[in-house]
């Protein structure tokens, strides 16, 4: 996309590909929060022609607007990575939403990893469906993946294997806590 974008723009111009890790369910400006930017993550995805100054610039655009940290990476980098931590979590809140188990009593059985699991599943329609379809690739990979992880658990409790299952959830809180820099200790 951003060699698209280049390719329109006038001689001078330096185009620096990159966005904040920032967003919220819904679409419109009445969607819009001052502080969305706040502790958010920014990725620039610069091209070879970009010029380090200019990089420089958008990066501290980036801390500006209060963003916490900045990376910059590969365009194969960039889609790989978004296809795990945004397009399949999209994916997943969709297909938790849309599942057959969904009734009217669903309501009023919701607590918080059920609303925060699905908070995304109010979707842009039209814009998740060319995101989807631009890095498809990528997103049926990590599909296939999370069907692994679906996989492996399902077999663990079949077996009732209380261990296997007890390191598997285990795993995932330490793996969580690092990710989010938390301390905490259960």
């Amino acid at each position: 996309m951003a060699r698209t974008i280049e390719a329109m723009l006038p001689d001078g111009v330096d185009f620096i590909s990159g966005h904040p890790m920032a967003g919220r369910e819904g679409k419109g400006y009445g969607m819009s929060q001052a502080e969305i930017f706040d502790g958010a993550n920014y990725i620039i995805v610069p091209s070879p022609a970009n010029k380090a100054e200019h990089i420089g610039r958008v990066r501290a655009m980036a801390y500006a607007l209060g963003c916490a940290h900045v990376v910059t990476v590969s365009p194969e980098e960039h889609d790989k990575l978004i296809a795990y931590t945004s397009s399949l979590p999209h994916v997943l809140a969709t297909a938790l939403v849309n599942s057959e188990a969904m009734s009217p009593m669903t309501k009023f059985f919701v607590a918080g990893s059920f609303r925060d699991g699905t908070r995304v599943a109010d979707i842009n329609a039209t814009l998740w469906t060319k995101l989807f379809l631009s890095n498809k690739e990528n997103l049926l990979y990590e599909i296939d993946r999370f069907g692994d992880a679906l996989q492996t658990f399902a077999d663990m409790l079949r077996r009732e294997d209380t261990p296997a299952i007890t390191q598997y959830l285990q795993q995932a809180a330490m793996r969580r806590r690092e990710l989010v820099h938390e301390k905490h200790t259960h």
